[in-house]
């Protein structure tokens, strides 16, 4: 019997929700001069207690609000506050393009403001805007890399070595991903020169404990950097000249887009080279390299939105011009070229969908490779990736996808041990699908989770899934708890004893090892008010570990061995501004042990306490003065500490000398002991000047002003029995000029 109360009762519902007066506000909010989006602006609705913040790609969306007037309010720590006042009376969706001019001052007030209301609380997040780096003292230009190891949780093993450790994992867990695009080794000769231009860098982003199910495959973190649109109102171009390279970008607006491409040289070996050939000198500077970036962005409708980027760099260090031999070159290179388009099908659901092919290829191949080190190393990427992301005011946030990455390496090398290691032309498929929710489970209680299901050729799949809670506290304080488990099967043939490394090899695990596996968790408090505040405390375990046989001296040694490692420590960053003053002093106090065949030893890495201070003081509008101080613990090292005979006849200029025996050598511990502990200042200065009736900029950079020697590594001679210290970077200075040509 059909019960017609019920059939009453679903038809109203269902004619109170299409009639319903409830409408959605959505829109694009960018930066005023150059229309590039800006990510995680708040937008706040004050009548209704109500807010969200712009994604990746600068959008926003504000669903199930009743319909009437409202003023909407756009802050962001970087720029001007901005107040919209939008009549929804009559209207189901509203679509609103918010321009944000920079603001010369930061105001603290509006950072409280936008903490409380912007939906992103975690405090192992490191965000970075660009513009913010070029005040502070660098060796030659600005620097992403070296800008993010002044930050807590994260250290570079020495000034001449530029991967990065990030709360105890090794240089190669890291996603390191421009514009979605993996780059595998981006380091110019260790380090020495930055990776990308600074300049064509709109924001970064690092993730020290992996709570986003879109990117992984990884242990320890995701540094996502995200090029410049380029101008959409004027052709543009600038200059960068420096004395390591030089470099120029061009922008401007193209039909329904922009565009942006930035090329950079180094010149040092041209400018060397002629003048030794002036001398009749045979000598040659061995080192040069170039690289690359460009980005397209179309938008063809309102609702659409297509990027094209690409990356390439490539670097030649001929062994033969430095030591005056016929001995080949060292050639390493990077390249990606990918897209992506994003489809906001309405003002609750978008489409991102993103395609890239990535590439690192490196090589020294001698005519002699049979007493002579060489080495042919190659990774291909092809990676497709696509995800829905679905917000509603009552439901949450939530974003399910896949990815599937295709990776293709081979390496042939003999140099890294004693015995030579061959890996033939090798292909597996990475496939991953993702999903993960955040909402609001209480008043200033949020709920964030998901995970990513892994499956690597014929490997086990592996499940990778994290939590975090945040808590609102009061609308300047929060807190913060995160738990996560990764998983990476893409590992480097480098290992942290070598000191100067030009580049990693890279190469995927072997069939018969499991995925390297790793869990961490951190408890954060936030402080946001006169200044910031964030102190982190975090545990990091990786169980199954695996790296290079370093100690392999026959062929019935493996190749790859498996092991365990454990790190804990907690973090500090402290903030403020004050007038012409921007102060931010970070501290690490970590620990971490490695585990390999039944020996527990501390990486070289290990550098208990880390301390860095930046001070920027804006002394005019056209004078700025930056200054940095860097301290932290000493490598560990391991030492000679005996000598014995080891009874076989030792050899002098090829004859057996009957009356001596060859020394062996007795070793302490492995990394038993540790440097002197590691300490520089660094001042900058920068003035604006008007050059032909443009806007030109000198710098200058004093590196290791008070000319602290720090230690390198120890060298033993032979020949007088004594040791050597080598030294990092000593006292120097560099200086150069940007600004805008046309």
């Amino acid at each position: 019997m059909i019960n017609i109360k019920k059939i009453i009762i679903i038809s109203l519902v269902i004619v109170k929700t299409l009639f319903s007066q409830s409408v959605s506000i959505h829109g694009f909010v960018c930066e005023y001069s150059t229309e590039e989006p800006i990510i995680g602006v708040n937008v706040f609705i004050k009548k209704l207690e109500t807010g969200c913040s712009t994604d990746e790609n600068g959008y926003f969306a504000l669903t199930d609000i009743k319909a009437g007037e409202y003023e909407i309010i756009f802050s962001h720590i970087q720029y001007e506050k901005q107040t919209r006042r939008v009549d929804l009376k009559g209207k189901r969706i509203q679509f609103l393009k918010i321009e944000l001019k920079r603001a010369t001052l930061q105001s603290p007030e509006i950072e409280v403001y936008g903490e409380k209301y912007g939906e992103i609380h975690t405090t192992s997040n490191i965000t970075i805007n660009i513009r913010d780096i070029d005040y502070l003292p660098s060796v030659g230009e600005p620097d992403l890399f070296r800008t993010i190891e002044t930050f807590p949780g994260v250290t570079t093993a020495n000034d001449w070595n530029l991967g990065l450790y990030v709360r105890g994992g090794n240089r190669d867990q890291n996603l390191i991903l421009l514009d979605g695009m993996p780059i595998f080794s981006p380091y110019h000769l260790s380090g020495i020169f930055s990776t990308f231009d600074s300049d064509a860098i709109q924001q970064a982003n690092m993730q020290k404990i992996i709570c986003d199910a879109r990117n992984g495959n990884r242990l320890s973190s995701i540094f996502d950097i995200n090029m410049r649109d380029g101008k959409s109102d004027e052709h543009s171009g600038y200059l960068n000249i420096s004395m390591l390279s030089s470099k120029i970008r061009a922008e401007g607006p193209l039909p329904f887009g922009s565009y942006m491409v930035s090329v950079r040289r180094t010149y040092a070996d041209l400018i060397a080279n002629t003048i030794f050939k002036l001398a009749d000198s045979d000598w040659r500077f061995p080192y040069n390299f170039v690289d690359g970036m460009g980005k397209i962005v179309i938008k063809p409708w309102e609702k659409h939105r297509i990027e094209f980027s690409s990356y390439i760099g490539r670097d030649i260090y001929d062994v033969g011009a430095a030591d005056q031999s016929d001995l080949p070159c060292y050639t390493w290179r990077n390249t990606a070229i990918g897209g992506k388009h994003v489809y906001f099908i309405n003002p609750k659901l978008s489409l991102t969908t993103q395609i890239s092919h990535s590439s690192f290829k490196a090589e020294y191949l001698p005519e002699d490779t049979v007493y002579i080190e060489y080495i042919d190393n190659e990774l291909n990427s092809i990676q497709y990736k696509s995800y829905f992301s679905y917000a509603g005011r009552s439901f949450g946030k939530i974003r399910v996808g896949g990815e599937i990455q295709r990776l293709t390496y081979l390496l042939r090398s003999d140099g890294f041990s004693y015995q030579k290691l061959k890996i033939p032309l090798t292909h597996h498929n990475e496939i991953s699908y993702f999903l993960d929710y955040y909402k609001e489970i209480f008043k200033g209680v949020y709920l964030s989770t998901g995970g990513r299901y892994i499956s690597v050729g014929e490997k086990d799949a592996r499940f990778s899934p994290f939590i975090s809670i945040d808590y609102m506290i009061t609308p300047t304080i929060a807190t913060n708890f995160q738990i996560s488990r990764t998983h990476q099967n893409l590992i480097t043939i480098g290992t942290e004893e070598i000191l100067l490394s030009m580049f990693d090899a890279w190469v995927g695990i072997p069939e018969n090892i499991p995925m390297m596996e790793a869990d961490q968790c951190v408890f954060g408090i936030k402080y946001t008010g006169n200044f910031d505040m964030v102190l982190n405390i975090y545990k990091k375990s990786i169980h199954k570990l695996v790296e290079y046989n370093t100690n392999k001296f026959s062929k019935i040694h493996p190749d790859f061995i498996c092991g365990e490692a454990n790190s804990t420590g907690f973090e500090l960053l402290f903030r403020k501004e004050i007038e012409k003053f921007g102060t931010s002093i970070s501290y690490t106090y970590s620990s971490t042990q490695k585990l390999f065949n039944g020996e527990s030893y501390k990486p070289k890495y290990d550098m208990p306490h880390n301390l860095t201070a930046n001070i920027t003081y804006k002394h005019s509008e056209k004078t700025t003065i930056g200054l940095k101080f860097i301290y932290h613990s000493g490598a560990n090292f391991t030492k000679q500490i005996g000598s014995y005979s080891t009874g076989f006849p030792d050899y002098e200029e090829g004859f057996i000398n009957n009356y001596a025996y060859s020394d062996g050598v007795i070793y302490s511990e492995r990394n038993e002991f540790r440097l002197p502990a590691y300490h520089r200042m660094d001042i900058s200065y920068s003035r604006k000047i008007k050059w032909h009736n443009k806007d030109f900029e000198w710098y200058l950079n004093l590196i290791n002003i008070y000319g602290r020697l720090n230690i390198l590594d120890y060298q033993e001679e032979d020949e007088e029995e004594d040791t050597e210290a080598l030294i990092q970077i000593p006292p120097m200075a560099t200086i150069g000029i940007r600004g805008k040509l046309w």
